[in-house]
């Protein structure tokens, strides 16, 4: 039997998650991180805490199949940049210049994640754990988890799927983005960056996000936490 665990993820600051195949010149940031990133943070942190690669093998195998819902804080705000970075080339460091994308999170992002019974113990531990998912510019902690179901009108919906009904309040203002998932046929050593096999799998998924942009300027947007209407 498979039940929901809920995990609160508070950032210490601003997070940046760069929508996938978008240049690192220029790039532009989902206020939540994939699927992807959220399950390999957790075949991560098992291997980190338990020092065991095989433990984090289990994990993944227990993970990689799981539905992942993601409920928002009231605001979201995405701030654009123009920085200065150093670039490693040989034993050189350049330096050259780009625009990232930051985001704030007016409160906790509320995670969901399903997984069979005899995981809910191990997958609790391993979000208590979490300090970071997947970059290290977007640390983190995690306040709190609990057996719980998602609200869906308050989560992400598949973009094009019958899931959202066709009236104008569910499209108009929203933020879509394009994020990662872990493909059915990927195995742990095909996305192990160690491992001689290689071959990183993933597929893509377009999210219509429940915000709403209510302000903006030359460099920010703010959204606004809105419902999805399902009837």
């Amino acid at each position: 039997m498979a039940r929901w665990i809920k995990a609160e993820l508070h950032f210490g600051s601003f997070c940046s998650y760069r929508i996938p195949n978008t240049s690192p010149q220029y790039a532009l940031a989902s206020p939540v991180p994939s699927p992807a990133a959220l399950k390999l943070a957790l075949v991560d942190a098992a291997i980190r805490y338990s020092g065991n690669i095989d433990t984090g093998r289990e994990v993944f195998q227990g993970v990689k199949d799981s539905h992942i819902e993601i409920n928002f804080p009231e605001w979201v705000t995405i701030m654009r940049h123009f920085i200065k970075r150093l670039k490693p080339r040989g034993e050189q460091l350049l330096e050259s210049t780009a625009i990232r994308e930051y985001c704030h999170l007016s409160g906790a992002l509320s995670i969901y994640i399903e997984v069979d019974d005899k995981l809910i113990d191990t997958v609790s531990m391993l979000f208590a754990k979490l300090r970071r998912l997947g970059t290290t510019d977007s640390l983190l902690w995690c306040s709190s988890t609990d057996i719980a179901e998602p609200d869906l009108t308050l989560s992400w919906m598949d973009f094009g799927t019958p899931a959202i009904p066709l009236r104008a309040s569910n499209f108009e203002r929203r933020l879509v983005v394009t994020l990662n998932d872990i493909d059915e046929k990927a195995t742990f050593d095909s996305l192990n960056p160690y491992s001689s096999k290689g071959g990183r799998r993933f597929i893509s998924l377009t999210k219509v996000l429940p915000l709403v942009a209510e302000e903006r300027a030359e460099n920010w947007v703010r959204y606004k936490r809105k419902a999805f209407k399902f009837r």
